[in-house]
């Protein structure tokens, strides 16, 4: 465990939430009381102690952190918290249920799909997914079999999305020049702030990108990898003279 928080201590700093309500699970020594975006990489099992067992045979308690920190930089921040989520729920299902630890890694094919049955028409299919996602790279971390496409799963996921259909928003309509152009009358260009926002806009219309693939939601959230700076080195290729 003092690996794993030696990496952990590369993410930025930050500080465990109290559960809200409904949000609660039994204490346990496997699941500390960590941020969201932490729990992938510091919630273990039984299991996780025999893994590392091996992995001490074999490479240096320093080499181990560096393993953790790269796993962690090939997921951001959002998709991290998203995956904890996942494993939040999964661990109330086993308290709930009464599972023993011992059984849940690696957690066998029936086991995820009564997982995902038990939550069925709560939520979209694309939840349900994400917590499947969340709880299979929770498996890569701790080296354990994954059972994810086996059996009943592949049916129980497809139900879960057809259920899960009234839990989406209603389809918005698209945005159009004539938008852009509404947009572009209203800025002052010669003003920092307007031109970020007509920089932002043109290039998410253009690009056909998603405001959460360009835009950060706080500036606690941002990074130099992820986000766009005055400094970032941009480069520019040429084929067939374009």
């Amino acid at each position: 465990m003092d690996i794993r928080r030696a990496a952990a201590l590369s993410l930025p700093p930050k500080k465990a939430r109290r559960p809200a309500i409904g949000n609660e699970i039994t204490e346990s020594p496997f699941r500390p009381h960590v941020p969201a975006d932490r729990r992938i990489l510091l919630w273990t099992t039984p299991y996780s102690l025999k893994a590392q067992i091996n992995r001490d045979a074999e490479v240096s308690p320093r080499l181990q952190a560096l393993m953790y920190e790269g796993l962690l930089s090939s997921t951001v921040d959002d998709t991290r918290q998203a995956y904890g989520a996942g494993l939040l729920r999964f661990n109330q299902f086993r308290d709930d249920k009464g599972i023993s630890e011992s059984s849940w890694m690696p957690a066998s094919s029936t086991l995820l799909g009564a997982f995902v049955a038990n939550y069925i028409g709560s939520g979209t299919g694309k939840m349900i997914q994400n917590w499947l996602n969340g709880l299979r790279l929770w498996h890569i971390y701790n080296e354990a079999e994954w059972h994810g496409k086996e059996g009943w799963l592949p049916a129980l996921t497809k139900s879960a999305d057809k259920k899960g259909a009234v839990s989406k928003r209603t389809p918005r309509g698209p945005i159009t020049e004539e938008h852009l152009m509404a947009l572009r009358k209203s800025l002052d260009l010669s003003l920092p702030m307007h031109a970020a926002i007509w920089a932002a806009a043109v290039a998410a219309f253009w690009g056909c990108r998603r405001l959460g693939e360009l835009l950060i939601t706080s500036l606690s959230k941002f990074t130099v990898e992820h986000d766009a700076t005055r400094s970032t080195q941009i480069s520019h290729t040429t084929a067939n003279g374009r």
